[in-house]
């Protein structure tokens, strides 16, 4: 939370269903007042703005507070089990005119706002957008890390590893290449749970240009987040590995016609998205603080967080599309508004 330090802001109080983790983080955080339950926090006129980040299933009940109580909102993705959830909860804080920002984290990753900056400025020399390549890959979120064991069950995840980890690869291929408007997938189960531990998802996008979409939840212990990106178009290729240890010192690079391949600085790309965010700081802060950062300066500067439900909102239709299409095994047109 490194990011609340540069702004006029502090956190005030937290809600834990693990009595056991609320303890020891208001332990850490003496200042921070624990609550029992999650609606008297959020009814607490010491806070201002919520993040929500318990398990998927309550996203919906605890936004519909939020907004009743005229407070702004952060929520993790993804926003809910279904679509149709999702979408009623942009009506709720629409109707309740709070702001309201959806945790697509990778709309913040520095290597992903430079190496798109790059596209937008070279639009003639890269050429036309051809393909977009995903492979994103973790252990089960069961364990290590994660130690979610919610992830495991349908009902409080509303599916597996392409709903609950590759909801961000929607977004984020969609925030490059536009509007999708068709789609094949397939779902397997290998570990034997009811979520989904594979899926391969093609997609058609408005300009013309597709993409292959593979996401695992495998059983390599050490292994953790993996996710590597390859975007072609006719004249440039990008190539980020945007997960894991190692990424610092990962391969990333791009590629213009006949010029030799460019490797990408990290240390150039936070400098990028700091001066883009109105960072002042010399430290490179990392995404999910540049995301929080955001969050916050929206509601000082009274304007609509990005990426907001809308946002959010597309990024399960696609979702659910997929899910549907597996099931019928058969390609799903979509009609954008």
């Amino acid at each position: 939370m490194a990011s609340l330090e540069l702004l006029n802001t502090k956190i005030t109080a937290a809600y834990d269903t693990d009595l056991d983790k609320l303890k020891a983080f208001t332990k850490l955080k003496p200042d921070i007042k624990p609550f029992d339950d999650g609606r008297s926090l959020i009814q607490s006129t010491e806070v201002d703005a919520i993040f929500i980040m318990t398990p998927t299933k309550f996203h919906k009940e605890y936004v519909a507070e939020a907004a009743s109580a005229g407070k702004d909102v952060f929520c993790e993705k993804p926003m809910a089990t279904t679509s149709k959830d999702a979408e009623e909860m942009l009506r709720i804080v629409q109707k309740a005119d709070v702001k309201a920002q959806v945790g697509l984290v990778m709309r913040y990753f520095p290597i992903l706002n430079y190496s798109k900056r790059l596209i937008e400025e070279n639009r003639l020399k890269i050429g036309s957008p051809m393909c977009f390549i995903i492979r994103d890959d973790q252990y089960f979120p069961i364990r290590g890390s994660y130690m979610s064991t919610w992830r495991k069950e349908a009902d409080f995840a509303g599916g597996g590893t392409l709903i609950e980890h590759s909801i961000h690869d929607i977004d984020f291929m969609r925030w490059f290449f536009g509007d999708i408007v068709e789609l094949k997938a397939s779902v397997r189960f290998f570990s034997g749970r009811e979520v989904e531990d594979e899926a391969n998802v093609w997609l058609k996008f408005e300009n013309g240009a597709e993409a292959m979409l593979t996401s695992i939840w495998h059983e390599l212990g050490k292994r953790e987040s993996n996710r590597l990106a390859e975007i072609f178009f006719n004249k440039a290729l990008f190539h980020l590995e945007l997960d894991g240890d190692k990424r610092w010192m990962a391969p990333q690079f791009y590629q213009f016609g006949e010029d030799a391949p460019v490797r990408i600085d990290h240390k150039e790309a936070n400098e990028y998205i700091k001066s883009k965010l109105g960072i002042q700081t010399k430290y490179d802060l990392g995404e999910y603080a540049y995301q929080d950062y955001s969050f916050i300066k929206s509601i000082e500067s009274d304007r609509q967080p990005q990426p907001d439900f809308e946002i959010g909102v597309y990024a399960h239709r696609i979702v659910d599309a997929a899910y549907r299409s597996a099931k019928s095994n058969s390609s799903i047109k979509l009609w954008n508004k």
